[in-house]
């Protein structure tokens, strides 16, 4: 056979061969196939197509309908134009993170990187921030923790070094959530700031200033790029005036796109491959490049002893990658036949060669796209072809995460500085006991445990010592017995008790002056307080009394009103001298006790209502102060069945029984004003006798206690609680002084 036609049938049958590949991965793809207008010159574009609608807090940003179809479209056109698509829909803060990183590793040294994205979009303090579906913005400041700012995919861009970067961002949607912020209500994007060379960035409207969404399948915006990609001038200047025309048209001039970059730029950058002969080429995901079309050739023929097939393995491929093993072994097979080696036609045909098992692996491995599907790979091929990419991509999955890490761990340690409190810096170190906090962490707990240490002990100290306590002095320095205030604990409580061993002594009587009121020495002791009759005297409490005081043995008198005051206001005049004064209200009681320490230089004043039920009760449980029968105690009311016993008047005081205490008419009589401001209930009255004063002002009722002449033995009790405004005056109100 001439050799002539033997080379042309070994063309022959290289050229089937190729095509009988390019038909395996056509039947390989066959759902995926699609015509469109490639470079022949090779060039590298890649571009990210994100379109975000399915937002899942409606109640923060409202879903929107456009921006998936945007980005499916959008994404067709660029693969028409021969870009490598990655096209992401509806995506999580962690899907766009995701993306952009696949993004960053496929655009190094790229002819031309296109980022797409449509929207939510926020401008916070002049940066720009695209929305992922699964933000939560309850608050301005974190903003930035859960949006991808639009400065990460510039600084990408600019890092891969591409010759052309194109930002488009039909996110200028109005942000409804933007007044509740600081830095108040901004409408769509912010102008960048800078942008890295080589780089034009397109937004759907002006700064400032509110993109429409669109009333059909697309937004207003990129409707107007769809059509545009369309026309005859596929620069980017014409695709963008194109563009532009069409959106001011659609919106009755009222929107028109945002353009900055190189004029240059956009004049020479051609989406169809500009002077390039474009050719249409069946475009498939999981196509056999020409480089893996050359490796299964080679391995068809590398084991021929035809010499005619090697030589037109070189016509074929003048600088492919197995020249040097091509002419080696063609020079074998001459220098074996002396001659050029005529070898009659092959007899084979091109085998259809099944998909690498390693390029299965590795497709899935992208696919999955995690740190131990790589991890995978490189366990089943440690010297295959795609080492060093796997290697790569796990060291940035790797730094990612780690990035991902740190940002939580700075987060749980913001909160627990906002928190500052045991709870708080718990919880950090409960997740990250070895964390880079967890020293600052223990500190601040001990600090907070020293605070809390040393607020109680004041505390405790403020108490006793504003009560002039004996029982609370000696509880502090039990506590405490080495404190901050122990040396004035010592010092006050020797004050304490070298004023019990001057004064009189408990049970014992005095009087201040001739007309002063005859004083009982009451000790310091607890009781029960309270009662069960009656709401207002509940809940029944323990009461410490913690120091002893003096209480009148009786009722301030007709005489002991005289005189101070210089006249008598009782209605019941003609019972004398030794009646209770009556017909004075709570003020006229104060007023009587000012000028009583007036005249005697000492502290008088009315009694607690803790004070008067402890002196009443005298150590026991009696119904009425110091008995059980309501005629051995005290005067009560001329209408109660079987009739009273007071004769509808009062009665001189000290006729009926004494309390264990030597305390005469603590029930009946007149009622007794108190120190205390009204409360319906005992719930969170004080426990060291003091006064109940809490929302004393104006005219806020006070307490009375005791009963009186006029009313029913029920009204004796001691447990008996009664109230009156401040400034009321009866025929049956009176009052004790205490000091």
């Amino acid at each position: 056979m001439p050799s002539c036609y033997l080379s042309f049938v070994i063309r022959l049958l290289l050229r089937a061969f190729a095509i009988a590949a390019i038909c395996a991965s056509l039947a390989h793809a066959a759902d995926n196939r699609n015509l469109g207008a490639q470079a022949t010159t090779g060039a590298k574009r890649v571009a990210l197509v994100i379109g975000n609608g399915g937002y899942q807090r409606p109640d923060i940003l409202p879903k929107l309908s456009n921006p998936t179809h945007d980005a499916e479209d959008i994404a067709k056109a660029l693969r028409g134009f021969g870009f490598e698509v990655i096209e992401r829909k509806d995506q999580s803060l962690e899907g766009m993170n995701s993306a952009i990183a696949e993004f960053s590793r496929k655009i190094g040294n790229s002819d031309a990187a296109l980022f797409y994205f449509a929207g939510h979009g926020l401008q916070v303090k002049g940066q720009n921030y695209l929305i992922p579906v699964d933000a939560n913005i309850e608050t301005e400041a974190r903003v930035q923790y859960v949006s991808v700012n639009v400065n990460q995919v510039l600084d990408e861009m600019d890092s891969a070094k591409s010759r052309v970067n194109i930002v488009m961002l039909d996110a200028c949607r109005n942000n409804p959530i933007s007044g509740k912020f600081r830095s108040g209500a901004s409408r769509g994007l912010a102008a960048p700031s800078s942008q890295p060379k080589g780089t034009v960035i397109v937004y759907a409207t002006d700064p400032g200033n509110v993109a429409a969404d669109g009333e059909g399948r697309n937004g207003l915006f990129t409707s107007g790029l769809l059509a545009a990609f369309k026309g005859s001038d596929l620069s980017l200047a014409g695709v963008l005036l194109r563009a532009s025309a069409e959106v001011e048209r659609g919106s009755d001039q009222k929107q028109t796109p945002y353009i900055n970059g190189p004029a240059t730029l956009q004049q020479s950058f051609q989406f169809a491959g500009g002077t390039q002969v474009a050719a249409l080429t069946p475009q498939f995901s999981g196509a056999r490049t020409r480089e893996q079309i050359e490796d299964e050739l080679w391995d068809a023929i590398k084991d021929t002893d035809q010499p005619n097939v090697l030589e037109e393995y070189l016509k074929q491929y003048p600088k492919g990658r197995y020249i040097a093993q091509a002419k080696v072994k063609l020079a074998g097979l001459k220098s074996a036949a002396g001659k050029p080696a005529v070898s009659p036609a092959p007899t084979f045909a091109a085998p259809m060669k099944a998909e690498n098992p390693e390029d299965a692996l590795w497709s899935a491995v992208e696919k999955g796209n995690s740190a131990d599907d790589y991890d995978a790979y490189l366990g089943q091929y440690p010297k295959g072809k795609y080492v060093a990419l796997a290697k790569q991509r796990k060291q940035k999955l790797m730094e990612a995460a780690a990035s991902e890490a740190r940002q939580r761990q700075t987060d749980t340690w913001n909160a627990a500085e906002t928190g500052n409190s045991e709870e708080s810096y718990g919880a950090y170190l409960k997740a990250y006991p070895s964390g880079q906090y967890a020293v600052l962490a223990q500190n601040r707990i001990k600090k907070l445990q020293a605070d809390a240490g040393a607020k109680a002990e004041q505390d405790a100290w403020k108490k006793a010592d504003a009560g002039n306590d004996k029982a609370a002095v000696q509880g502090y320095l039990s506590q405490y017995p080495a404190g901050r205030y122990a040396a004035a604990a010592r010092l006050k409580l020797a004050q304490i008790e070298k004023e019990e061993a001057a004064g009189p002594r408990p049970g014992q009587t005095f009087k201040d002056c001739a007309d002063c009121p005859e004083m009982v020495v009451i000790p310091a002791g607890s009781f029960e307080m309270g009662g069960d009759k009656r709401d207002n005297e509940k809940p029944v409490h323990t009461v410490r009394i913690g120091r002893s005081f003096a209480i009148g043995r009786t009722e301030v008198t007709q005489g002991q009103w005289r005189a101070v005051m210089g006249s008598s206001p009782s209605q019941f005049s003609s019972c004398g001298d030794t009646c209770p004064v009556e017909q004075v209200s709570w003020n006229d009681a104060k007023e009587f006790i000012n000028r009583l320490n007036a005249k005697t230089g000492k502290q008088y004043r009315l009694p607690s209502e803790a004070e008067w039920e402890y002196a009443c009760r005298a150590g026991g449980r009696h119904e009425y102060c110091g008995s059980d029968s309501v005629d051995s105690a005290g005067w009560y009311g001329a209408y109660a069945t079987p009739v009273g016993n007071s004769a509808k008047t009062t009665n001189p005081a000290g006729r009926k029984q004494a309390n264990a205490w030597g305390l005469y008419d603590m029930s009946g009589n007149v009622w007794e004003w108190v120190e205390d401001c009204w409360h319906d209930n005992y719930n969170g009255a004080p426990s060291d006798g003091s006064a109940s004063t809490s929302g004393c002002s104006g005219e806020v009722r006070r307490v009375l206690r005791g009963g009186s002449w006029y009313l029913t033995p029920d009204f004796l009790r001691a447990a008996l609680r009664n109230n009156s405004p401040p400034d009321y005056r009866f025929n049956s109100l009176g009052f004790r002084v205490a000091r």
